[in-house]
């Protein structure tokens, strides 16, 4: 485990938000994606240890400072294909009582997300129209919103399958439940995007989420 940075950045002063990126080993390969995001070379950590230094870590700034809320933000690679993953949200959300937001492409089965998701309080899912299967986002996130776990889904607007991409956003559209759906800029120096297509992204929602909704998951501290 590395500390990458420790600041404040305008939170809380009682929260204690924590980013953890666990491992590089990812089930997509996105072009455009930034260099060592997806390719497998930090493997899977030892479950005992990893929870135990990161325990260590915690306590330490609950013992020594007026941190009293614990918010944990978790990317990848793709965490969601670590075996041991739902053994650490359940851990650490019984050990702190804490927030979890996970980012994720979504690919996990929907038996996966039922078994997941009272550990979870925010879902970003992020979609790859070369690998994603939009049918399967949208009733994962139709699913999330059912059980009261707050998703965003955002769509990564290749250049060069753009029409794909708005298809997608099409089918997205046609879930049972309204959460949000985000244009998403993909910053990647091969990118070039037209002036029709930088006005769409400008809009960021493709659809907003239902207010109700948004009032009675949010749980943010921040």
């Amino acid at each position: 485990m590395e500390i990458i940075a420790v600041k404040q950045d305008g939170w809380q002063d009682d929260l204690l938000r924590v980013d953890l990126t666990i491992s590089n080993i990812c089930n997509f390969k996105c072009w455009y994606c930034w260099p060592g995001c997806n390719s497998g070379t930090i493997k899977w950590p030892d479950f005992d240890s990893y929870v135990e230094n990161l325990s260590f870590l915690i306590d330490h700034y609950i013992k020594t400072t007026n941190k009293k809320k614990i918010d944990f933000h978790i990317m990848g690679g793709e965490v969601t294909h670590w075996k041991r993953f739902p053994d650490l949200i359940k851990f650490f959300k019984q050990r702190y009582d804490c927030i979890f937001t996970l980012t994720t492409n979504a690919a996990k089965k929907l038996s996966w997300w039922e078994d997941a998701y009272k550990y979870l309080d925010y879902v970003i899912i992020s979609v790859h129209q070369e690998f994603s299967d939009p049918a399967h986002i949208k009733d994962v996130a139709d699913f999330l919103y059912e059980k009261n776990v707050y998703v965003v889904v955002l769509v990564l607007m290749d250049s060069i399958r753009w029409d794909e991409c708005m298809e997608t956003v099409k089918v997205l559209k046609g879930s049972k439940h309204r959460w949000t759906i985000r244009y998403n800029q993909i910053i990647n120096e091969s990118i070039q995007y037209t002036s029709e297509q930088k006005k769409i992204l400008k809009k960021q929602r493709a659809r907003h989420s239902n207010p109700w909704y948004y009032f009675k998951t949010n749980k943010s501290y921040n």
